[in-house]
């Protein structure tokens, strides 16, 4: 669009009252310009094509080279996003330094400015700085954890373990009783029960698979496809290595056919854990609402998560073709990030019920200061204040939909064959050679 403009003497301004408002209409026009702008959704789809495609040198160049990488309000999301790029092409040193920027920035973001918070309240929350969602925040130094144990490096697989049980402690801690899925997460708890297993440190892998079978078995409610019963099988195993046996009787009485391998056994063998990510992760989109005003009705704009479509619901498992199970559900990630905006939902609809009320009361201020051009001024503060009024849109895009494992008991001292094959798409096979008791992650992830 064009714009012409032409020069005002200063006597042409008491004979062309138009003048007046002219800085009014030229905010309206600003702010249509802006919110006319696609949603964060829309704007990061060909990156997600890309990833979709596992063209992962494509998505990281669009990245790279879009404006959330420009953008300081975006520098969580951009770190979020490259990091999982990364991930996903089995760089697993370079996206957890991603992830851990992006954590850095986001415990910098609780400094934040007030003008930028100001404008916030004032305008729209995509104008301010995005902190992540509560259930981003838990999963970052979940998938580190993931990356540095894929890499072979448990020290620092636990430090990210034990950095989700911090933020998990805080949320409960604010949460005053209140329980919710992100009180009482399993997969943080039994991930730091797999590298402590791992490391032989038994009594602390006791500790963490306890306190992952208690959050499951008292998260049902949220997360019904969520199963406890591999985490009772590692919690009975060691409590019988350990002589607890108070514990392996919580396990049985939970599962009264529980089975499982002597620690003895199984330290004669390696084994392979399993990480299945599958599907795409929930999209943010606006959702309209209308709430009344003193004239009349307005529309606000606030996000909801819309499930992405994808059909790989789980993937068997076979060592040397004889296939030895099925991968199971350890974390609901659409789940998490649903109930992470539900949680905030009423905050959300309190304060923009509010803004709109403010922009309302700004308008009408600016139409009887106006005097005889009261009614476009307001026209262009009403206008300037609806389009600016839209849903934040930003999230974590390249998450998968739930995280699946399967812990696998291979012959030592001999090269094996393990073939992921999730039930839509292609299998994918890993070679491995382990000693007696060594323990190694492999992963997966499938979009279809």
């Amino acid at each position: 669009m064009r714009l012409v403009s032409f020069p005002l003497r200063s006597t042409d301004r008491y004979r062309f009252p138009f003048a007046k408002a002219m800085p009014i209409v030229a905010m309206a026009l600003a702010a249509v310009t802006s919110a006319s702008c696609a949603t964060y959704t829309d704007s990061t789809r060909e990156i997600r094509d890309a990833l979709y495609a596992n063209e992962y040198t494509t998505a990281l160049e669009k990245l790279d080279k879009s404006s959330i990488a420009r953008s300081s309000a975006d520098a969580v999301l951009y770190r979020m996003e490259r990091g999982s790029i990364l991930y996903l092409n089995g760089k697993y040193e370079l996206a957890a330094k991603e992830w851990d920027l992006a954590s850095r920035r986001i415990d910098a973001l609780y400094t934040v400015s007030l003008s930028k918070q100001a404008a916030s309240l004032a305008i729209n929350e995509s104008f301010a700085d995005y902190e992540g969602e509560l259930h981003e925040r838990v999963l970052l130094p979940i998938f580190s954890g993931l990356a540095y144990f894929a890499s072979g490096e448990p020290d620092k697989a636990i430090v990210e373990a034990r950095r989700t049980n911090e933020i998990l402690q805080v949320v409960n801690e604010n949460a005053k009783g209140k329980k919710n899925v992100f009180s009482r997460d399993a997969f943080a708890h039994y991930l730091s029960g797999l590298i402590y297993e791992a490391k032989e440190e038994w009594d602390a892998a006791i500790v963490e698979y306890r306190k992952a079978l208690d959050a499951a078995e008292g998260n049902k409610q949220w997360q019904a496809e969520v199963s406890s019963r591999p985490i009772a099988e590692s919690l009975a195993r060691l409590a019988e290595f350990r002589k607890r046996s108070e514990l392996v009787a919580q396990a049985t009485r939970l599962f009264p056919d529980l089975r499982w391998s002597k620690l003895a056994d199984l330290r004669e063998k390696g084994e392979v854990y399993i990480v299945y990510e599958s599907g795409k992760s929930p999209l943010k989109v606006p959702q309209d609402v209308p709430v009344p005003i003193d004239n009349g009705v307005v529309n606000i704009s606030f996000p909801v998560y819309k499930r992405t479509y994808y059909s790989a619901r789980s993937a068997s498992v076979f060592v040397d073709n004889v296939r030895v199970g099925e991968t199971i559900v350890m974390e609901d990630v659409g789940k998490l990030a649903e109930q992470a905006l539900s949680d905030r939902r009423g905050r959300d609809i309190t304060r923009m019920i509010a803004r709109v009320i403010a922009k309302d009361q700004a308008s009408r201020a600016a139409g009887r200061a106006a005097g005889n051009l009261g009614p476009l001024v307001r026209l262009a503060t009403s206008v300037a204040g609806a389009v600016t009024e839209r849903a934040d849109t930003r999230s974590w895009t390249s998450l998968p939909d739930t995280i699946q494992v399967l812990r696998v008991a291979v012959p030592s001292g001999k090269v094996v064959r393990v073939k992921v094959d999730p039930n839509v798409g292609p299998p994918r096979e890993f070679t491995v050679n382990l000693r007696p008791g060594e323990k190694k992650l492999v992963r997966l992830r499938t979009f279809d």
